[in-house]
Protein backbone atom coordinates (compact mmCIF):
# COMPACT_ATOMS: atom_id res chain seq x y z
CA UNK A 1 0.00 0.00 0.00
CA UNK A 2 1.64 3.48 -0.98
CA UNK A 3 1.71 6.08 1.28
CA UNK A 4 -0.97 8.37 -0.32
CA UNK A 5 -3.24 5.43 0.02
CA UNK A 6 -2.37 4.85 3.48
CA UNK A 7 -3.11 8.75 4.44
CA UNK A 8 -6.39 8.86 2.90
CA UNK A 9 -7.07 5.64 5.05
CA UNK A 10 -5.71 7.59 8.05
CA UNK A 11 -8.23 10.08 7.42
CA UNK A 12 -11.41 7.81 7.39
CA UNK A 13 -13.54 7.26 10.41
CA UNK A 14 -14.83 3.51 9.09
CA UNK A 15 -18.58 1.65 10.22
CA UNK A 16 -20.32 -0.87 9.38
CA UNK A 17 -22.29 -0.11 6.08
CA UNK A 18 -25.40 -2.31 7.63
CA UNK A 19 -27.75 -0.53 9.32
CA UNK A 20 -28.51 -3.59 11.50
CA UNK A 21 -25.59 -4.24 12.93
CA UNK A 22 -24.42 -7.54 14.69
CA UNK A 23 -21.30 -8.79 16.79
CA UNK A 24 -19.99 -10.08 13.79
CA UNK A 25 -20.26 -6.66 11.84
CA UNK A 26 -18.61 -4.92 14.99
CA UNK A 27 -15.89 -7.62 14.90
CA UNK A 28 -15.40 -7.12 10.97
CA UNK A 29 -15.27 -3.16 10.88
CA UNK A 30 -12.59 -3.31 14.09
CA UNK A 31 -10.30 -5.96 12.00
CA UNK A 32 -10.69 -3.67 8.70
CA UNK A 33 -9.95 -0.04 10.69
CA UNK A 34 -6.61 -1.68 12.63
CA UNK A 35 -5.80 -3.68 9.25
CA UNK A 36 -5.97 -0.25 6.95
CA UNK A 37 -5.07 2.52 9.55
CA UNK A 38 -7.93 4.25 9.98
CA UNK A 39 -8.14 6.85 12.09
CA UNK A 40 -11.34 5.24 14.47
CA UNK A 41 -14.01 2.80 13.84
CA UNK A 42 -17.46 4.46 14.94
CA UNK A 43 -20.38 1.95 16.17
CA UNK A 44 -23.12 2.49 18.28
CA UNK A 45 -22.83 2.43 22.20
CA UNK A 46 -23.96 -1.20 22.62
CA UNK A 47 -20.94 -2.54 20.95
CA UNK A 48 -18.08 -0.20 22.01
CA UNK A 49 -16.94 -1.85 25.07
CA UNK A 50 -16.42 -5.42 23.83
CA UNK A 51 -14.87 -3.64 20.71
CA UNK A 52 -12.63 -1.37 22.62
CA UNK A 53 -11.30 -4.73 24.78
CA UNK A 54 -10.96 -5.95 21.49
CA UNK A 55 -8.96 -3.19 20.11
CA UNK A 56 -7.17 -1.91 22.47
CA UNK A 57 -4.75 1.10 21.61
CA UNK A 58 -4.62 0.02 17.75
CA UNK A 59 -7.57 2.40 16.64
CA UNK A 60 -9.70 4.72 18.52
CA UNK A 61 -13.42 3.87 18.72
CA UNK A 62 -16.04 6.44 18.53
CA UNK A 63 -19.76 5.82 20.04
CA UNK A 64 -22.25 6.90 18.05
CA UNK A 65 -25.38 8.23 19.79
CA UNK A 66 -28.42 9.83 19.66
CA UNK A 67 -28.39 10.23 15.82
CA UNK A 68 -31.59 11.55 14.06
CA UNK A 69 -32.88 14.61 14.66
CA UNK A 70 -31.82 15.17 18.22
CA UNK A 71 -34.38 15.57 20.28
CA UNK A 72 -33.19 13.84 23.50
CA UNK A 73 -32.99 16.53 26.27
CA UNK A 74 -29.65 17.75 26.75
CA UNK A 75 -29.49 15.90 30.07
CA UNK A 76 -30.24 12.64 28.66
CA UNK A 77 -26.87 13.34 26.03
CA UNK A 78 -24.98 14.29 28.48
CA UNK A 79 -26.09 10.74 30.04
CA UNK A 80 -25.15 9.12 27.08
CA UNK A 81 -22.07 10.10 26.45
CA UNK A 82 -20.87 10.10 29.76
CA UNK A 83 -21.84 6.10 29.67
CA UNK A 84 -20.00 5.47 26.41
CA UNK A 85 -16.67 7.19 28.16
CA UNK A 86 -17.22 4.69 31.13
CA UNK A 87 -17.27 1.62 28.64
CA UNK A 88 -14.06 2.57 27.02
CA UNK A 89 -15.37 5.13 24.25
CA UNK A 90 -12.07 7.36 22.87
CA UNK A 91 -15.10 10.37 21.60
CA UNK A 92 -18.71 10.15 20.93
CA UNK A 93 -20.85 11.84 18.21
CA UNK A 94 -24.12 12.98 19.06
CA UNK A 95 -26.68 14.50 16.57
CA UNK A 96 -27.57 18.29 17.09
CA UNK A 97 -31.45 19.53 17.76
CA UNK A 98 -32.83 20.08 14.58
CA UNK A 99 -35.89 21.74 15.58
CA UNK A 100 -33.46 24.24 18.04
CA UNK A 101 -31.69 25.00 14.31
CA UNK A 102 -34.95 25.98 12.49
CA UNK A 103 -36.00 27.54 15.85
CA UNK A 104 -33.00 29.67 15.85
CA UNK A 105 -32.18 28.94 19.41
CA UNK A 106 -28.27 29.15 18.98
CA UNK A 107 -27.53 30.06 22.37
CA UNK A 108 -29.35 26.58 23.81
CA UNK A 109 -27.64 24.83 21.40
CA UNK A 110 -24.48 25.70 22.24
CA UNK A 111 -25.17 25.22 25.47
CA UNK A 112 -26.38 21.74 24.95
CA UNK A 113 -23.10 21.42 23.11
CA UNK A 114 -20.99 22.53 25.77
CA UNK A 115 -22.57 20.53 28.65
CA UNK A 116 -22.02 17.61 26.65
CA UNK A 117 -18.34 18.42 26.23
CA UNK A 118 -17.35 19.10 29.76
CA UNK A 119 -18.44 15.76 30.04
CA UNK A 120 -16.49 14.76 27.11
CA UNK A 121 -13.32 16.61 28.58
CA UNK A 122 -10.16 15.46 26.84
CA UNK A 123 -11.89 12.90 24.61
CA UNK A 124 -13.62 13.74 21.83
CA UNK A 125 -16.77 15.41 20.77
CA UNK A 126 -18.50 15.30 17.45
CA UNK A 127 -21.76 17.06 16.71
CA UNK A 128 -23.73 15.06 13.74
CA UNK A 129 -25.83 17.67 11.65
CA UNK A 130 -28.55 14.72 10.71
CA UNK A 131 -30.28 17.45 7.68
CA UNK A 132 -29.11 18.24 4.69
CA UNK A 133 -31.84 20.85 3.79
CA UNK A 134 -30.53 23.53 5.89
CA UNK A 135 -29.92 27.20 4.51
CA UNK A 136 -26.33 28.84 3.96
CA UNK A 137 -27.58 31.06 6.60
CA UNK A 138 -28.37 28.36 9.38
CA UNK A 139 -24.92 26.29 8.24
CA UNK A 140 -23.15 29.44 9.34
CA UNK A 141 -25.00 30.43 12.24
CA UNK A 142 -24.69 26.72 13.30
CA UNK A 143 -21.02 26.32 12.48
CA UNK A 144 -20.00 29.26 14.78
CA UNK A 145 -22.34 28.28 17.59
CA UNK A 146 -20.35 24.88 17.52
CA UNK A 147 -16.92 26.50 17.63
CA UNK A 148 -18.09 28.93 20.64
CA UNK A 149 -19.56 25.28 22.61
CA UNK A 150 -15.99 23.47 22.39
CA UNK A 151 -16.89 20.49 20.14
CA UNK A 152 -13.99 19.05 18.22
CA UNK A 153 -15.47 18.25 14.85
CA UNK A 154 -18.90 18.46 13.07
CA UNK A 155 -20.47 15.59 11.33
CA UNK A 156 -22.03 16.79 7.66
CA UNK A 157 -24.22 14.75 5.89
CA UNK A 158 -22.80 15.20 2.65
CA UNK A 159 -24.52 14.00 -1.14
CA UNK A 160 -21.80 12.37 -3.37
CA UNK A 161 -21.19 15.49 -6.37
CA UNK A 162 -20.46 19.10 -6.57
CA UNK A 163 -22.97 20.19 -3.97
CA UNK A 164 -21.83 18.04 -1.35
CA UNK A 165 -17.89 19.23 -2.36
CA UNK A 166 -19.64 22.69 -2.19
CA UNK A 167 -21.29 22.43 1.62
CA UNK A 168 -17.99 20.91 2.60
CA UNK A 169 -16.05 24.04 1.76
CA UNK A 170 -18.73 26.46 3.11
CA UNK A 171 -17.91 24.50 6.52
CA UNK A 172 -14.24 24.89 6.35
CA UNK A 173 -14.52 28.63 5.77
CA UNK A 174 -16.26 29.02 8.83
CA UNK A 175 -14.88 26.94 10.85
CA UNK A 176 -12.84 28.07 14.18
CA UNK A 177 -9.37 26.88 14.63
CA UNK A 178 -9.00 23.04 15.27
CA UNK A 179 -12.43 22.19 14.52
CA UNK A 180 -12.54 19.19 12.21
CA UNK A 181 -15.00 19.18 9.51
CA UNK A 182 -15.87 15.33 8.78
CA UNK A 183 -17.78 13.92 5.73
CA UNK A 184 -20.30 11.76 6.47
CA UNK A 185 -21.57 9.42 3.69
CA UNK A 186 -20.68 6.92 0.83
CA UNK A 187 -17.05 7.25 -0.43
CA UNK A 188 -17.26 5.15 -3.61
CA UNK A 189 -13.80 6.17 -5.04
CA UNK A 190 -10.16 6.92 -4.34
CA UNK A 191 -11.12 10.17 -6.71
CA UNK A 192 -14.07 10.84 -4.79
CA UNK A 193 -12.74 11.06 -1.49
CA UNK A 194 -9.51 12.91 -2.58
CA UNK A 195 -12.20 15.58 -3.67
CA UNK A 196 -13.82 15.61 -0.65
CA UNK A 197 -10.69 16.09 1.14
CA UNK A 198 -9.37 18.48 -0.79
CA UNK A 199 -12.59 20.80 -0.32
CA UNK A 200 -11.96 21.42 3.06
CA UNK A 201 -12.97 17.72 4.83
CA UNK A 202 -10.35 16.45 7.64
CA UNK A 203 -12.63 13.47 8.13
CA UNK A 204 -14.81 10.54 5.93
CA UNK A 205 -17.20 9.02 7.76
CA UNK A 206 -18.16 5.99 5.97
CA UNK A 207 -19.37 2.64 5.40
CA UNK A 208 -18.36 2.07 1.94
CA UNK A 209 -14.47 1.05 2.64
CA UNK A 210 -15.31 -2.27 0.71
CA UNK A 211 -16.14 -0.41 -2.53
CA UNK A 212 -12.31 1.56 -2.38
CA UNK A 213 -10.52 -1.65 -0.85
CA UNK A 214 -11.99 -3.60 -3.80
CA UNK A 215 -10.67 -0.50 -5.90
CA UNK A 216 -7.27 -0.68 -4.46
CA UNK A 217 -6.81 -4.48 -5.10
CA UNK A 218 -7.65 -3.98 -8.56
CA UNK A 219 -5.29 -0.95 -9.32
CA UNK A 220 -2.26 -3.10 -7.84
CA UNK A 221 -1.74 -0.85 -4.77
Amino acid sequence: MNEKIKELFSRVEHRSSRPLIQMADARRVADQAMFYGTAAVALPASYVQVTKRYVGTRTRVIAELGQGCGFDTSAAKAFLAADALKHGADGVAIAVNAGWIRDERWADLEAEMAMVKDVCGSRTLEAVIGSRDLTKEEQIRLCRALSEAGVDGVRISVPEGKAGLDEIGLWHSYKAKGLLICADGDVTSFTGAEERLQAGADRLVTGSLADLFKQLTSDGN
